[in-house]
C-alpha cells in the first residue's frame, strides 16, 4: 500500500516507545500460552487477519475477530463475527458484527463497506476520498449507486456528478 499511495499512513504517529519495548514480552507470554502467533514480513496485520479469517470460514470455523479497526468489518460474514470493543467512562463493551450487523449500522453489506469507505476516504489512514461525498455518503441515492459497484472513471464521474446535483 506504501508503494501504491506514499502517504499512506503519513498521519499517524509511531508507537509509543513504552508500548514497542513490551511487544516481545507479549509474544513471549503468548508463546508460553501456546497460543499461534503469525507474523508476515511486508504484509500488513490486516491482511493476515483477512486470510485467516476467510480461510477458517472456508474450513467451516466459526471466526471472531477482535479489533478496534473498522476497515475489518469488510471481512463479516454469516461465520465471521468481527468485535470491536469501546470503552466509555470506564466500562468496557465489545460491538459484533455480522453481514446484517454490518448493513443494519451501514446500509450497506460487507463488501461494498470498502468501497464507501474508498469513496469517503479514511483519515486515520491518510487516504483522501472523493471530493464532496464525504457529508454525502448516507443518502440513498449515493447508497445504491455504490451497490451497482461501479469500477470505471466515467462511471465515478457520474458518480460524483450524481451527488453535486441532487444532493
Amino acid at each position: 500500500r506504501h508503494e501504491m499511495f506514499k502517504d499512506y499512513k503519513g498521519t499517524r504517529k509511531p508507537m509509543m516507545e513504552e508500548l514497542r519495548e513490551q511487544v516481545p514480552v507479549i509474544k513471549e507470554l503468548l508463546q508460553k500460552m501456546n497460543i499461534t502467533t503469525v507474523e508476515l514480513p511486508g504484509y500488513e496485520a490486516d491482511d493476515v487477519i483477512g486470510t485467516l479469517s476467510k480461510e477458517g470460514e472456508k474450513a467451516g470455523m466459526e471466526v471472531d475477530v477482535i479489533s478496534g479497526d473498522r476497515d475489518l468489518l469488510q471481512l463479516a460474514s454469516d461465520h465471521i463475527t468481527i468485535c470491536i470493543p469501546k470503552t466509555k467512562k470506564g466500562q468496557t463493551t465489545v460491538e459484533e458484527y455480522n453481514t446484517e450487523g454490518v448493513r443494519k449500522l451501514y446500509k450497506v453489506t460487507p463488501t461494498e463497506f470498502i468501497d464507501v469507505k474508498a469513496l469517503m476516504g479514511d483519515s486515520s489512514d491518510n487516504i483522501p476520498g472523493v471530493p464532496e461525498l464525504e457529508r454525502k455518503v448516507q443518502q440513498p441515492l449515493f447508497l445504491s449507486l455504490v451497490q451497482l459497484k461501479m469500477p470505471t472513471i466515467t462511471q465515478m464521474k457520474f458518480l460524483t456528478h450524481v451527488t453535486e446535483t441532487h444532493f
